[in-house]
């Protein structure tokens, strides 16, 4: 048997015309039964400005609705309005429920099934008016030994705002200005001024200053390797283990990188020590004297590399000053060594 596309397409056309019509109406109600949701994002707007008042509670910024609507061939779920606006004009605490019948088109069939959140709480304080003292912020680090200070002209800036920001507000601080390298004084001009905390306004137009800034000397510090271990107030002879040690100093950083750190001695007093006669004995270090400091610059010493140290007391030693001192370790007969950054 042969058959033709045409015969397929045309033989009974009336009878197959009403049974696709038939198909399609019987799909169109079924599916009509049944809605289509939609869930969109509807923005809040708040307006108003309540006199004397400050909005010091979270806003909700947007809510999430979900809308539902009969299925068509022809139309799409209507979304929702624009915006939702809440007056916030009259101060008042309040607990503010979004309403439904806002968030839909009244002329669609759309009904709205949920929102999320449901409601904002507003919350307001008394709003006052002040003055704040002007700091200056400052990036970077500047040069070794030296600190930063800043003096803001003017000193002050006008500040408005919620009463309990307003009470916890202790500055406004300048846009960091860029120390890095520096010790000599400056003058910034045009400098503008951070952004206040929340719930607190700047009172100004143009919020900008002119610093000028100037460098305070901040002491530093400095290792100082192969300090030789003297001991003095005894006629025995002394073994100290060990006999040399690292001195950290503090200081201003121009005395401190020109102090010669072979002239340094750590010294123990021995007279102790002397009276109980020989043997072996332990010291702290913290209780020596270095010597070989500049007097009256500002110089003291933080730490020794060692916190104790070995004495043996044997025979008598010979007279004071009649022999050199024992060469650093590694370097015979050198001189102590120079002064180093690091341990």
């Amino acid at each position: 048997m042969t058959f033709s596309l045409r015969a397929i397409f045309l033989d009974n056309l009336f009878l197959k015309l009403i049974s696709l019509g038939i198909a399609v109406s019987l799909y169109i109600y079924v599916r009509g039964e049944r809605n289509e949701t939609t869930t969109v994002a509807v923005p809040v707007e708040y307006v108003g400005a309540p006199a004397g008042k400050v909005l010091v509670s979270a806003k909700v910024d947007q809510v999430s609705v979900t809308l539902s609507a009969p299925w068509s061939l022809f139309r799409k779920v209507e979304t929702a309005a624009p915006k939702y606006v809440i007056d916030i004009s009259d101060g008042k605490n309040q607990d503010v429920f979004f309403d439904k019948h806002r968030l839909a088109d009244p002329s669609s069939r759309a009904t709205v099934e949920e929102v999320l959140p449901q409601m904002v709480s507003l919350r307001f304080e008394d709003r006052v008016d002040g003055e704040a003292p002007i700091t200056a912020e400052f990036s970077g680090v500047a040069a070794r030994g030296f600190e930063p200070l800043g003096t803001p002209l003017p000193a002050r800036v006008g500040v408005s705002g919620a009463m309990s920001a307003i009470a916890k507000l202790k500055s406004i601080s300048t846009a960091p200005i860029d120390v890095t390298g520096k010790s000599e004084a400056f003058e910034v001009t045009g400098a503008r001024l951070s952004p206040p905390p929340p719930f607190v306004e700047l009172k100004v137009v143009a919020p900008e200053v002119k610093v000028a800034v100037t460098f305070r000397e901040v002491p530093v510090e400095k290792w100082y390797s192969g300090v030789p271990i003297v001991g003095e107030g005894t006629d025995w002879d002394v073994q100290i283990d060990p006999a040399w040690v690292s001195v950290k100093l503090t200081g201003p950083v121009k005395v401190i990188d020109a102090l010669d750190g072979g002239a340094l001695r750590v010294v123990l007093n021995l007279k102790e020590e002397d009276r109980k006669g020989p043997g072996t004995y332990v010291r702290p270090l913290a209780a020596a004297t270095v010597r070989g400091l500049p007097e009256g610059r500002g110089v003291a010493v933080t730490s020794f590399s060692e916190e104790v140290v070995t004495l043996r007391l044997g025979a008598a030693a010979p007279e004071e000053g009649s022999g050199p001192l024992p060469a650093a370790p590694g370097a015979p007969g050198a001189a102590p060594a120079a002064a180093s950054p690091g341990k």
